[in-house]
């Protein structure tokens, strides 16, 4: 029996085995099969969206087939397995007004059409003369922005502008009483934020996208402090499969070694984070500052929540020490020493960072920040972990950093960063070492939150610190320095932390391998500075990530948000290009309105460096200046006479800067030259009748016009110019020519004159005055009519896009509320993604939406001469009837005719009875709500509204 049972157990053994081997393999297959399910779901509710978006420009183009043939009926077919379709009444509503025009005559009369009759000629002139005369063929009210102004990107000097426009192109014309009002910003920092995730593959070093800010000292005893956080990680688990680090002006600083360093099956987010800082003094280069990476053969180097910050610090006291290069760790040892003293007792916020390369299995090296040799911040150990230790690889380097706010009195006080290996025998680097400290005193308020006790939790996204600013009342600026390191007891979870701006992470740390329960890090750091008029939060946090059941620790979490002084700086540049020069009169005019209290200087550039044409512009007055060109470029700057310790925030009115540019000699005349109007108000919607004008002309002289219209002032800018009868031909009658009816229901108006003369020695053509006659329109309401929408409904849980996607598919490109011809839609088709919509499941749509096609027509005959106008809007309404499954049924039930006569104009406007419940402009993205077609006195108006009901497969 014995021998029996012996040969039993051995022929168990293998089936023991198998079964296990069977139910891991079971197991793998089973979590195997869920991500391929998940995607593939995921994978079908995608290509049923894109299939929805090509079903739904069907159904649109369909809704014109059917709408105009009554009782015709059509029916398409879909096949999805995710979405259905339905339809919406009342989305929009169409309201149609018709205009008629007033019987009084109105009038825009200008006498003087020159530039300013304070500086310029009372009248406009090209060509000779015994007056000096302006070169017309360079200007176009009063700047040709093509030639003349390069809309202030011109950087002459290598140094970043400083400050506002609130309108450049105000600079450009008048004097109008149109301002750019210049206004002074901060001069304390320069930043750079990326979010999104960058990725390279490159074994070179490479320039994170987006991942650079530049900035220019005033004087070289400004101190400014550079500090670089970024999540890092590589797409592989061996060591230094991807470095980082940063460039200032071609000096690399803070090299970094990251590897994804997961055990886990399910990562929750194998992020490390980069930290260090640097100081710029000294010089008043530009200076600029960017993120690299590189990685390894074969692998993928990521980076996200990229923070660039360069912030000046020589007013609070900034006291900073560097060991640049590598220094080899042998036991216990200082890296780097700041000693200072004080000139007044006080809290200060001191920080050092590292590189520190990591070492073999069961070793490490600490390092902390100790202060007059004894008092160490945060250098106690905890039973498990110490502050600040690497892991396993020897082949990369690591952040190390700490935060930390401290009183000092006024005796002199050392601050060191310390380091001690583990195991004696080991060694170790560590790399450009930094130490900073700076006064809490210089900033208006300090707002914190610090706890270097041990905390532990088993949760996700614990709350370790928080602060929560004072509401500021005002516009404000804050510099955010945060902190937090993590550790987990054991290795089965996975830890997480972070740094939270009202609940939104701009740093964090995730998974990372845990074999080694002694390892304390850094989970994440953040320095940036948050602008803003109310109050924020700022939290930092950590936890398990979801994964695991092990306890996770953290041991020091600080946040300080310090509100920066008004300090304030303005240095905006102005460039003129393709400039006649070199001739007898040249001038810079200036016209100021009203200026802040410090002064404003004006500089020029004379090739090499800026030379000063006025320390204070006078206001509500021309500010002239004899100039001389000695090249076609000719650059000007605005400059606030008070650039050092600027604590009021000034701004000054420029109406416009011109040059003047004369010849007292016949060898600089030019043949042509335009003049353009100021922008005209009328009040309201007109109906406009006669240009007229008076004029001297000598022989071979013209003087001819165009103008154009439009119904806002910013319209203006684009529209297009028309003569007559179109854009190729002129109004060349200055006794009174009709004009071009295409501008009837327009409000604003412009003209421009275009000179010109064939001998410019001997003539040249003068225009006095100019009229313009016009009436206004008053709208009436005629019809209004409610309209449904059609929409395929994709639930937003199985595909999702981001919130506010829009994406217009048929037409393409949609720049009118109607469409204009035979040809025309009277459908929008359009895919948007908009939540939360008020009442509803979450969504993402293809949208079919109704909108208004008209069309023209013109009858003539021995009687009369007729315009016709018709209008063409679908409204689709829901049927009783359900078709097939799957299925949009469209069937043209009525068509309503309604008719106008006499109508000079026409308004559409659309609006949103759902507006509140999200179905707004916001949702359907028209170009505009309002639009007026423009047509000849007495026409007739047709409206055409067919009811098309639509049928939807259950």
């Amino acid at each position: 029996m014995f021998i029996q049972l012996k040969r039993k157990v051995k022929a168990l053994a293998p089936i023991v085995s198998t079964l296990i081997l069977m139910a891991v393999f079971m197991l793998a297959l089973t979590l195997s099969l869920t991500f391929v399910q998940s995607n593939l779901a995921r994978r079908s509710a995608e290509n049923d969206f894109n299939s929805a978006k090509s079903f739904m420009r069907t159904v649109g183009l369909q809704v014109d087939d059917v709408a105009w043939v009554t009782g015709r009926t059509d029916s398409v077919r879909y096949t999805v397995q995710n979405g259905d379709v339905n339809l919406l009444n009342p989305l929009l509503n169409y309201t149609i007004e018709v205009g008629r025009v007033s019987e009084d005559v109105l009038w825009l009369q200008t006498n003087d059409v020159d530039f300013d009759s304070g500086f310029f000629e009372q009248t406009t002139r090209i060509g000779a003369g015994t007056a000096a005369y302006i070169e017309l063929t360079q200007y176009d009210s009063p700047l040709s922005i093509d030639h003349y102004v390069d809309n202030n990107i011109s950087d002459v000097d290598q140094s970043q502008d400083k400050g506002f426009h609130s309108g450049f192109v105000n600079q450009q014309q008048g004097p109008d009483s149109n301002y750019d009002l210049l206004t002074e910003q901060t001069s304390l920092f320069e930043q750079v934020v990326v979010t999104d995730e960058q990725s390279t593959s490159n074994m070179e070093w490479t320039d994170v996208s987006g991942a650079s800010v530049s900035f220019t000292p005033s004087s070289t005893s400004e101190e400014w402090l550079i500090f670089v956080t970024a999540d890092i990680r590589s797409n592989r688990d061996t060591e230094d499969q991807a470095r980082f680090r940063y460039d200032i002006n071609g000096v690399t600083r803070g090299e970094t070694g990251v590897q994804q360093s997961t055990t886990s099956a399910t990562p929750i987010d194998p992020y490390n984070v980069y930290f260090h800082f640097s100081r710029v003094t000294g010089t008043t280069a530009k200076q600029t500052i960017k993120l690299q990476f590189q990685a390894s053969s074969g692998a993928t180097a990521y980076t996200r929540n990229v923070h660039i910050l360069c912030i000046r610090l020589d007013w609070a006291g900034l006291e900073y020490i560097e060991v640049n290069g590598d220094t080899l760790i042998t036991g216990d040892q200082t890296l780097a020493t700041l000693q200072f003293t004080p000139s007044l007792s006080g809290d200060y916020i001191v920080a050092y960072c590292a590189s520190i390369s990591e070492l073999p299995i069961d070793a490490g090296v600490e390092t902390w920040l100790d202060i007059d040799s004894g008092t160490s911040l945060y250098p106690d150990a905890w039973a498990t972990p110490n502050t600040a230790r690497t892991h396993t690889d020897r082949d990369q380097f690591e952040p190390h950093g700490v935060l930390a706010k401290t009183f000092l009195d006024t005796s002199l006080h050392t601050f060191s960063v310390q380091a001690k290996l583990r195991t004696i025998g080991d060694t170790s680097t560590a790399r450009d070492v930094r130490i900073v400290a700076f006064r809490v005193d210089a900033f208006d308020l300090l707002e914190y939150d610090e706890d270097t006790a041990a905390s532990s939790t088993t949760g996700a996204n614990t709350v370790r610190s928080v602060v929560n600013t004072a509401d500021p009342g005002e516009e404000r600026e804050y510099f955010v320095l945060a902190g937090i390191q993590t550790i987990s007891s054991g290795t089965s979870s996975r830890e997480s932390g972070g740094i939270e701006i009202d609940d939104v992470f701009v740093q964090r740390k995730g998974d990372q391998r845990l074999s080694y329960a002694p390892i304390a890090r850094i989970a994440s750091h953040y320095a940036n500075v948050v602008t803003s008029s109310t109050s924020f939060k700022v939290e930092t946090t950590y936890g398990s990530g979801g994964i695991g059941s092990d306890t996770i620790y953290s041991k020091q979490s600080v946040i300080y948000v310090l509100k920066l002084p008004h300090k304030y700086e303005l240095d905006l540049e102005v460039q003129f290009t393709n400039v006649p020069f070199n001739l007898e009169s040249e001038s810079l005019c200036i016209y100021a309105g009203s200026l802040g209290n410090e002064d404003l200087r004006v500089d020029y550039w004379n090739g090499g460096a800026w030379e000063t044409l006025d320390t204070r512009l006078s206001e509500n007055s021309w500010n002239n200046y004899t100039i001389v060109l000695n090249s076609s470029t000719y650059t000007i700057r605005f400059k606030g006479s008070n650039e050092i310790n600027d604590l009021i925030q000034d701004s000054w009115e420029i109406d416009a800067v011109l040059l003047a540019l004369r010849s007292e000699n016949h060898t600089n005349y030019f043949s042509t030259g335009t003049f353009t109007s100021q922008k005209e108000d009328t009040g309201g919607a007109s109906s406009f009748d006669q240009l007229s004008w008076s004029e001297t002309l000598s022989s071979g002289t013209e003087i001819s016009f165009r103008i154009r219209t439009a119904s806002t002032e910013g319209g203006l800018e684009t529209a297009v110019w028309y003569g007559p009868i179109g854009t190729a031909d002129y109004y060349t009658d200055p006794s009174g020519t009709t004009i071009n009816s295409i501008h009837n229901g327009d409000q604003w108006i412009q003209y421009k004159a275009y000179l010109s003369t064939l001998d410019p020695i001997q003539f040249s053509p003068e225009l006095l005055d100019v009229s313009i006659t016009y009436r206004g329109i008053e709208y009436n309401p005629f019809l209004t009519s409610q309209v449904g929408v059609l929409f395929f409904n994709v639930p937003l849980h199985k595909y999702a896009l981001d919130n506010e996607y829009y994406e217009s598919i048929n037409p393409t490109s949609v720049e009118t509320l109607v469409f204009h011809g035979t040809s025309a839609l009277v459908t929008r088709t359009f895919a948007v993604q908009k939540n939360p919509i008020v009442g509803e499941e979450p969504y993402i749509r293809a949208v079919v939406a109704p909108v208004i096609r008209y069309v023209t027509s013109y009858i003539a005959s021995p009687e009369q001469n007729t315009n016709y106008i018709k209008l063409y809007l679908p409204n689709l309404v829901l049927g009783e009837t359900p078709r097939a499954s799957q299925s949009i049924t469209l069937t043209a039930k009525s068509i309503q005719v309604y008719r106008e006569s006499n109508v000079e104009s026409i308004r559409i406007t659309v609006s949103f009875p759902q507006g509140s419940n999200g179905f707004n402009n916001g949702f359907f993205h028209f170009p505009l709500t309002s639009q007026i077609i423009s047509v000849p006195d007495g026409t007739e108006l047709e409206v055409y509204i067919s009811q098309v009901e639509v049928d939807i497969g259950l």
